[in-house]
């Protein structure tokens, strides 16, 4: 899988591509990430002026379309998917995520200053995406965070075929709770399950830390789960302990 990144800021990526998942990626070839530098297709020779006034008045400046669109052309390929970075795209999950991970070849936009000419977006892209509702200095950031959802689901790319199908959200759940050495730590034992060796009962118990973890911290997300009946008991009796003070007695 290609990225390709067109941002005024090239810089900010160099730690990125050879650090970590995505930089181990990188040097193994399952990943190729190139970075294009927008000031490049600048029309003004002295300063590499890539911005202008906004029309109709208001803060800010705005990536003048000729630009953008040259840029575009110097890197677009057949079935590239043209990705702009902006607060006002749908919101980045895990579905979308699984979406690209079928694309070869992604083009992301790092939006600056007020954003994109809207003529830019309607012409030559073909998704928005947005990571939350919050408003960041550049695309930047939100475009690393994108390669980097998408580049792990890639085959390959993570060391255990488990590593990426046990993790949060993979099927609409937040992951257990951890534990490691020492085993008592600042007055908390591990559980007594997870040293049991019994699998089935640490495998159980997994399952009912995930419905908890989901439960108190993304209840949303359960609104996607088909739960069998144990589990729906399990979740009554989170309920019962967080707002009723009952707890188990086993």
């Amino acid at each position: 899988m290609r990225f390709t990144v067109v941002t005024l800021f090239p810089e900010l990526f160099e730690k990125f591509l050879y650090t970590g998942v995505i930089g181990k990626a990188v040097k193994n070839g399952g990943i190729e990430i190139k970075l294009v530098n927008l000031r490049d297709f600048s029309e003004d020779r002295g300063y590499k002026r890539v911005d202008d006034y906004v029309y109709g008045g208001g803060p800010g400046m705005l990536i003048n379309p000729v630009v953008l669109a040259k840029s575009l052309k110097s890197v677009k390929k057949r079935g590239s998917r043209v990705v702009a970075l902006t607060p006002k795209g749908r919101l980045l999950n895990r579905a979308i995520v699984d979406q690209y991970t079928e694309c070869r070849d992604i083009i992301l936009y790092c939006g600056r200053y007020e954003g994109y000419d809207e003529r830019f977006l309607i012409n030559h892209v073909d998704d928005r995406i947005s990571i939350g509702d919050y408003v960041l200095t550049g695309g930047e950031i939100p475009a690393m965070l994108f390669i980097e959802a998408v580049g792990r689901k890639i085959k390959g790319v993570l060391g255990s075929t488990e590593s990426a199908s046990s993790e949060s959200f993979e099927d609409y759940i937040l992951e257990e709770s951890h534990y490691t050495r020492p085993e008592k730590y600042s007055g908390d034992s591990v559980p007594p399950v997870l040293i049991s060796g019994h699998h089935k009962k640490i495998k159980n118990w997994k399952r009912a830390s995930s419905l908890r973890n989901t439960y108190i911290f993304r209840p949303e997300l359960l609104k996607n789960l088909k739960l069998n009946k144990e589990e729906l008991k399990e979740l009554k009796q989170i309920y019962k302990e967080r707002y009723c003070g009952h707890h188990k007695t086993d």
